[in-house]
């Protein structure tokens, strides 16, 4: 199924109103690249929550135009996602840096570090605050918090079966 079945009028972007019609618009004008969609679309350039579906139905449309896409991860992964959950999990590879070293290039971005962070995670199982994992999360995880567009943080405490008593509440106040 995927993005395929979606119709012309579907929302990609709410930030913007950008419809698959859109960025199959502005494919067929050109676009081949997501910084092109986003210049000329504007999706993705709000909450960037739209990013991967936008991408998605990109991908999708150059390759009904017979475009060759190139699904690598960023450009210090030759490599897509799938492929680089692969070689973590074949190679027993343990850190960012020992998969930079031996399958990428580079110091690594704000888009292969997270994923590569999460992939780890998925295997290993590690803390995700140890040192060597550190650097591999975004703000949210590195202050347990979501960060807020004033700069401030939110928590929401995890509860088991979203049942709390009023003593456990005051705990968590304190």
């Amino acid at each position: 199924m995927g993005v395929d079945a979606l119709p012309d009028t579907a929302v990609i972007c709410s930030c913007f109103d950008v419809s698959k019609g859109d960025i199959k618009q502005a494919v067929a004008s050109g676009c081949t690249t997501m910084a092109e969609l986003k210049e000329t679309t504007n999706a993705s350039t709000g909450c960037g929550g739209c990013s991967a579906l936008a991408k998605q139905v990109l991908d999708s449309e150059l390759l009904s135009l017979g475009v060759e896409v190139n699904n690598d991860l960023c450009e210090h992964f030759a490599y897509s996602r799938q492929e680089l959950s692969d070689i973590v999990r074949i190679n027993q590879i343990k850190t960012f840096d020992e998969l930079l070293e031996k399958y990428g290039s580079g110091l690594g971005c704000t888009v292969c570090k997270p994923a590569v962070g999460s992939i780890l995670a998925s295997f290993w199982n590690d803390y995700i605050l140890q040192d060597e994992h550190m650097e591999l999360q975004d703000t949210n995880d590195i202050y347990l918090g979501n960060m807020q567009k004033d700069g401030t943080y939110s928590v929401v405490p995890r509860v088991a079966g979203g049942e709390i008593t009023p003593e456990k509440l005051i705990v968590l106040a304190r």
